[in-house]
């Protein structure tokens, strides 16, 4: 859960997820976990923020995945888009606001985003 926004997965794959709201870019985060295409393609996009969280929330899903967490080298592998996958693991990502959801996934499965709000 992040902020109001919880998420949940289910299905007959095994599945990783990340939420996160929007971040500023920040270089130093940037330079610890990602590779210097995936910075060189968040520098080059008109919404930075945008680019560093969805590069941020790929990472993050593809970890929870295989169930290393940030133990598991964010350098060792590439999540840069527009590629929907990294090996047999696929992205799946939904906008909430100004929140970012990935849903990654172990080979091609149905995904299906949806939205319920609680009072």
């Amino acid at each position: 859960m992040t902020g109001n926004i919880a998420v949940c997965a289910a299905g007959d794959v095994p599945a990783g997820v990340d939420v996160q709201k929007l971040t500023p870019y920040d270089r130093d985060i940037a330079s610890m976990v990602m590779l210097p295409e995936e910075i060189g393609y968040i520098t080059a996009q008109e919404d930075t923020a945008a680019a560093f969280t969805g590069i941020w929330t790929r990472k993050e899903s593809f970890v929870k995945l295989y169930g290393t967490g940030l133990s598991h080298d964010m350098k060792s592998f590439s999540v840069l888009p527009p590629d929907a996958r990294c090996g047999s693991a696929y992205f799946h990502e939904y906008r909430v606001g100004d929140h970012l959801i990935c849903l990654c996934c172990e080979g091609a499965a149905y995904v299906q985003f949806g939205e319920w709000k609680y009072r």
